[in-house]
Formats: C-alpha cells, sequence, structure tokens
C-alpha cells in the first residue's frame, strides 16, 4: 500500500510539471510565420492594412482550430494578430473606441493562462512575450488597480521569455522599449533599453524578426545621436520591405529630428507640429 501511494504522489508530481505539452514543429512554423507576415501589412494603406489583418487574424485562428492547435498555440496566435490589429486600429485614429475591445477581454485570458500553468515546463518564451505585448496595448484603457495589478507583469513577462529562451529577439525588442519607456524609478533605464535592442538584432534571424530589429536599432541609434548609423539601419529595412510605411515614415521623423520613440508618446503633438501622419 505504502508503494501504491508513493508511486501515486510520484505519478502526480510529474503529470503537473508536464501539464503543458511543448509547441510541437508545426505550431512553431505558423506562429514564426506570423512574424515574418506582420511585416507586410506596414506597406499597405492604414485602412487596408487594418481590414487585411482583422481577416489575417479569423483566418489563421481558424486554421489553428482545424488543425488541433493546443490551447497555448492559439493564445500566442491570438495576441500575436491582436496586436497587429490594435496598431493599424491605432494608426487610423488614436482615439478609436474600437481599440479597448479589441485588447481587454484578451488580456485577462492570457494573463490567467499564464498564471494557472507557470509552474509547468512546456510554456513557451512566445506565450510569456505576446502576453507582454497585448498587455502593454492595453494599459491605457485600464483602472488604475488594473495597471498596477498587470502592468508589473509586463516586465516580469519579456524577462522570463528571454531567460527560457535567449535568443528570442522579440521577447529583446519588447524588454528594451519597457526599459526605455519606463520611469527611472520603476526600474526604466534607457542604457539596458540600447543593450537590448542590440540583443535584439543581434538575435534577428527571420524576416519578420531582422526588419523589426532593424528599424527599432536604428531609433535606439538615433536617440544615442548617432545618425549616420542610424540612416544606414533605416536604409537596410528599406531595402528588406521596400514600400513601408513605418520605414519612410521614421526617416521623416528623424529628417524633422524627432526620434521614434518620442513620436510614440507624443504622437498628437509631433503631428500636430509636422502636418503628417503616417
Amino acid at each position: 500500500m505504502k508503494k501504491l501511494i508513493f508511486f501515486l504522489l510520484l505519478f502526480t508530481a510529474l503529470s503537473s510539471v508536464v501539464a503543458v505539452p511543448k509547441l510541437t514543429d508545426r505550431e512553431l512554423e505558423i506562429i514564426k510565420k506570423i512574424t515574418d507576415d506582420r511585416i507586410d501589412f506596414s506597406c499597405m494603406p492604414v485602412s487596408e492594412a487594418l481590414s487585411k489583418s482583422i481577416q489575417y487574424r479569423t483566418d489563421i485562428l481558424e486554421h489553428a482550430e482545424k488543425n488541433n492547435f493546443s490551447e497555448q498555440a492559439k493564445l500566442i496566435i491570438d495576441n500575436m494578430t491582436t496586436v497587429e490589429v490594435h496598431t493599424h486600429l491605432y494608426e487610423k485614429d488614436i482615439k478609436n473606441p474600437e481599440l479597448k475591445g479589441n485588447v481587454t477581454p484578451r488580456i485577462k485570458k492570457a494573463a490567467d493562462w499564464i498564471e494557472d500553468h507557470k509552474e509547468d515546463s512546456g510554456i513557451s518564451a512566445y506565450m510569456y512575450y505576446t502576453t507582454a505585448d497585448i498587455i502593454s496595448c492595453g494599459l491605457s484603457f485600464m483602472s488604475l488597480g488594473d495597471i498596477l495589478s498587470y502592468g508589473l507583469k509586463i516586465k516580469d513577462f519579456y524577462i522570463e521569455a528571454v531567460e527560457l529562451d535567449p535568443t528570442c529577439s522579440m521577447a529583446y525588442s519588447g524588454l528594451a522599449q519597457w526599459y526605455y519607456y519606463a520611469p527611472g524609478l520603476s526600474g526604466g533605464s534607457t542604457k539596458k533599453a540600447y543593450t537590448n535592442f542590440e540583443l535584439s538584432l543581434k538575435h534577428a534571424y527571420t524576416r519578420g524578426e531582422k526588419f523589426t530589429a532593424t528599424i527599432f536599432m536604428s531609433q535606439s541609434l538615433y536617440d544615442q545621436k548617432k545618425y549616420t548609423e542610424a540612416r544606414k539601419l533605416l536604409e537596410d529595412a528599406d531595402k528588406m520591405l521596400p514600400g513601408s510605411r513605418l520605414v519612410s515614415y521614421m526617416k521623416k521623423l528623424n529628417d524633422a529630428d524627432y526620434c521614434y520613440f518620442y513620436y510614440v508618446v507624443n504622437r498628437e503633438k509631433v503631428e500636430k507640429k509636422l502636418g503628417y501622419t503616417q
């Protein structure tokens, strides 16, 4: 009887460790494909990018459902595609009433899933960093209580992601932006931001990762007053993705003596002064 109880306890303990299955090769393939596909939306007019990104989210989630993807994989896909839709809603109208409804319900779902499975071995770096991304998008719609609750998770989730996968370019990019925008009293540091932008570029392997890391590294260099190097990276990004509105707009901002990072938190002020938008 004692042996039976021992083995039952051992089985239960082992089961709790592997409760979340690791992402399959097929799931990883689709997740990486989304990173590559997303950058193409920046080559479309804003309204077209918005409608196509909404349809893209629907189509790829249907594909995941049809092919019996795991709950974790479907949450990651939903996080990534929702952030993309959010980007174009925000581009179209900074006060768009649809912004809140697009991200808010998904934040709790993703964050609660991590809380329920954080001790499990199968949880992925993609789950952590994409959840941090979607929380970042929703902070401005939260109550003070929710900001204190969810806001503190952003940095932790990015750090968890890079600890799980030290080559996760997109997680370094998100962590870099957190360090850049966070107040110093809360742990913000431009020096740490610059370092993480470098790590994002160093570990960028796919088309989408390379483009994203390159444009953010360009603005990191611009912020450090390394203007020639910054412009060179924007030219490199232009060659990677000809016709990108984002690259074109970064060039305009830099030509007007603005860094894109400054623009992000002062959008209305900058657009009013310069008289143009994305």
